[in-house]
């Protein structure tokens, strides 16, 4: 039977090193937590609590009337041509 734990044992140190390596290590960044000495800290933590919503009513008044102006449109006149 101590052959068989000593086998399971040596076999399972590689599996969990690269488990911790390339698993549990970028999640665990990617949380934000440090995992060091059996400890657990946070490496950025932000426990504000957020005010209640309010809710708000503007009033905007309307835009005022739009003035359309026409412009008189420009009177084009003959021109003589001077033949030389």
């Amino acid at each position: 039977m101590g052959d068989v734990v000593s086998a399971v044992l040596a076999a399972l140190g590689p599996v969990v090193g690269d488990v911790d390596n390339l698993v549990l290590t970028p999640l665990l960044e990617a949380l934000g937590v440090s995992i060091g000495n059996a400890d657990v800290s946070t490496l950025a933590l932000d426990c504000g609590v957020a005010p209640p919503p309010v809710t708000t009513t503007t009033t905007v008044p309307p835009p005022p009337p739009s003035t359309t102006t026409t412009l008189p449109q420009p009177t084009v006149r003959p021109t003589s041509s001077v033949e030389a």
